[in-house]
């Protein structure tokens, strides 16, 4: 379960509460749509609108929503196996799709400074006109 569900779910432990006070916090912590958190929990089954009050004069309501007796429950994390995918099949090494694992194969370090040093002391000035 998200951190965004957990705390929904949380405002509405001691009673009924306003969707519109709840996002206002919800806001503030998060940066997830408190609308679309609540239409997810709705949708599992968590919460059930009571009500809805109108605004003012407007088109637009305050949903007020509550707990359903429904337990939440959580899957268990999987447990990850280092060189093993997460279905469990062995990863392959040894091959062309390791390459992370190796060294550099075609040049040294060493090889590779000498190779910088000798285009270093091999460059010459060039010289640029403009006009003035």
């Amino acid at each position: 379960m998200l951190q965004e569900e957990r705390y929904y779910l949380d405002q509405l432990r001691k009673g009924p509460k306003g969707h519109r006070q709840i996002a206002k916090t919800f806001i503030l912590k998060f940066d997830a749509s408190a609308a679309k958190t609540r239409d997810e929990l709705v949708r599992k089954g968590l919460i059930v609108m009571l009500s809805k009050q109108p605004i003012g004069k407007t088109n637009r309501y305050n949903y007020i929503m509550k707990l359903t007796n429904r337990n939440v429950v959580e899957k268990p994390h999987t447990v990850v196996i280092e060189g093993c995918w997460p279905d469990g099949s062995v990863k392959s090494t040894g091959n062309a799709f390791d390459w992370r694992s190796k060294g550099q194969s075609i040049f040294t370090k060493a090889q590779i400074a000498q190779m910088q040093q000798k285009q270093v002391s091999n460059s010459f000035p060039i010289t640029t006109y403009s006009r003035a």
